[in-house]
């Protein structure tokens, strides 16, 4: 099991479906069918689910890490800005 570089605690990843590596916290949260996800969530098949995704059925579920760190901000990819000259 790997830390976070930023908060220390215990993390893993799990591969998309589209072969993106997204850090999840290490365990699985369970909800019940047609609950609204309140966050970014994964299932351990590489299905994302975005936060207000309503659960279809009972597998559990992963947490984004990047939902539940506190430097979160800090490892974001950084997006390409474009200035205009005028």
């Amino acid at each position: 099991m790997l830390k976070c570089r930023g908060c220390g605690e215990h993390m893993e990843f799990i591969t998309s479906v589209k072969g993106h590596r997204i850090p999840v916290d290490p365990e699985p949260v369970q909800f019940d069918v047609g609950s609204v996800l309140d966050a970014t969530y994964v299932s351990r098949s590489g299905v994302v689910f975005g936060k207000g995704s309503i659960v279809q059925n009972g597998d559990p579920l992963y947490i984004s890490h990047f939902a539940t760190c506190p430097k979160a901000s800090d490892f974001r990819k950084k997006q390409n800005k474009k200035t205009e000259a005028t």
